[in-house]
């Protein structure tokens, strides 16, 4: 395993809320990791046009037809790609807005938000290039994940031996002595995320090569004599 990168030990702080124990200690610790990704999420929207909402909505189950097609091709599995939602929104003929006079429509749009995950992150160029050619026609979000439970305990345990070095160096500036430790809490697990467009596919094959570096934060309180 890679090796871990604490963060700067002395940017601890010393929190004492006003409505907080004064005999508590409380500090929070930073650690990071260095790993490849093992998990790739794709995030987008496919976008259909139509004289009228039947229409439009119409259109956009073709395209979600061809989407659903292109990731079975793929070998993306059913539980592996959702649709979160779908929007349609009317559109309207250039031209000044007279007050008083309603606009017309002109037509209607009709756009889908989905999500598709890559459990390989080396099929991510030909899932984005499938989307697109199915109809993603707006730009896709990329986030990677690290799954691997040893580079995230790895990560933890830097954040909580940050944390003890952290109250112990402001436990001996502030003149108190550390007790048992209190209360511990796990901060939210990190994603790394990358925006793409598609004149940008050219940069995915190098830039999966890298690592990711995903952090952990912890946050531990001390009784304080």
């Amino acid at each position: 395993m890679r090796s871990v990168f604490p963060a700067a030990l002395l940017l601890g702080c010393l929190v004492i809320p006003a409505a907080a124990d004064p005999t508590l200690l409380t500090v929070t610790g930073q650690g990071s990791v260095a790993a490849r990704p093992d998990e790739a999420r794709i995030t987008g929207n496919a976008d259909a046009h139509g004289a009228s909402v039947a229409e439009a909505l119409a259109a956009q189950k073709l395209v979600m037809g061809h989407v659903t097609a292109a990731l079975a091709k793929l070998g993306v599995p059913e539980k592996d790609f959702a649709v979160s939602g779908i929007n349609v929104n009317p559109q309207y003929a250039g031209g000044p807005v007279v007050a008083g006079q309603p606009r017309i429509a002109t037509g209607y749009n009709a756009s889908t938000q989905l999500s598709v995950i890559a459990e390989h992150p080396g099929q991510l160029a030909d899932i984005l290039q499938g989307l697109a050619d199915a109809g993603l026609n707006q730009s896709a979000r990329v986030s990677f994940v690290v799954h691997d439970p040893a580079a995230l305990a790895q990560a933890r345990a830097a954040a909580v031996k940050d944390a003890f070095t952290r109250a112990q160096i402001l436990a001996q500036q502030t003149g108190v002595t550390l007790g048992p430790v209190q209360a511990v809490t796990d901060g939210p697990r990190p994603l790394a995320a990358v925006n793409y467009v598609e004149q940008m596919m050219s940069v995915l094959n190098p830039l999966l090569g890298a690592t990711q570096t995903i952090s952990a934060s912890v946050t531990v309180s001390w009784a304080i004599k």
